[in-house]
C-alpha cells in the first residue's frame, strides 16, 4: 500500500510530466484561444434575473489601471457576502474569468474577476499569452502590487465581508494564488 503523502506526490509528479509536453502543442496553436469580442458584461437588470448583478470596475493596481469585473449575488440574500478573487488564466481578463465570477455570485459570493495585465488586456494566441504572463511574473514585486490592489478593492466594498475573502485561479491564475499564499 502506498502512503497517502507519497501517492499525492506521485500524482503531482505525473501531472507535471504530462504537462511538460504541452508547451510545444501550444506553440502550434493546438489549444484554442478565447474568441475575439469578449468582455461585454450583461446589463445589471438582465443579470438580476439570472441571480446576480455585475459591473466593470476601474482602479489603480500597481503600475496599471485595472478594468476588473465585480459580480455580486442578487439582492435576495442579505450581505455582506464572502469575497473571492478570481485569478484569470494566461489569456487574461476574458469572458471565461467573468463567467466564473458570475457562477460564484449565483452561489452567494462577491466575486472580483481580476485584470492583472491592465486595461482589460487579453491574449488571442498562445505567443501573446506567454508574453503577457511572462512579463507579469518576471516582476514579482509588481505582480504582488497588482494582486494586493485587487484584494484591497474587494475588501473595501460594503457588500463584502472583508474577514472572509479567498482566491481561486485557473492555469496561470492558480500560480498567482499560490504566490499570494506565500
Amino acid at each position: 500500500m502506498i502512503p497517502d503523502f507519497l501517492l499525492k506526490t506521485l500524482i503531482t509528479a505525473t501531472a507535471i510530466v504530462a504537462l511538460a509536453g504541452l508547451g510545444e502543442a501550444l506553440e502550434d496553436d493546438a489549444v484554442a484561444p478565447p474568441t475575439k469580442g469578449e468582455g461585454k458584461p450583461l446589463e445589471a437588470t438582465e443579470n438580476a434575473a439570472a441571480g446576480f448583478t455585475s459591473k466593470e470596475v476601474t482602479f489603480a493596481a500597481g503600475k496599471i489601471i485595472s478594468k476588473a469585473y465585480l459580480a455580486l449575488p442578487a439582492k435576495k440574500a442579505a450581505g455582506p457576502y464572502p469575497g473571492i478573487l478570481v485569478c484569470p488564466e494566461w489569456w487574461g481578463h476574458n469572458d471565461y474569468v467573468r463567467m466564473r465570477a458570475e457562477m460564484l455570485a449565483k452561489l452567494g459570493y462577491a466575486a472580483l474577476a481580476m485584470d492583472v495585465y491592465g486595461d482589460g488586456k487579453k491574449a488571442h494566441d498562445p505567443k501573446a499569452a506567454v508574453s503577457l504572463d511572462g512579463a507579469l511574473k518576471a516582476n514579482q514585486r509588481e505582480m504582488n502590487a497588482r494582486v494586493l490592489a485587487h484584494l484591497k478593492f474587494l475588501q473595501a466594498r460594503p457588500e463584502v465581508d472583508k474577514a472572509r475573502v479567498a482566491a481561486i485561479g485557473y492555469g496561470s491564475g492558480g500560480d498567482v494564488c499560490l504566490q499570494m499564499a506565500r
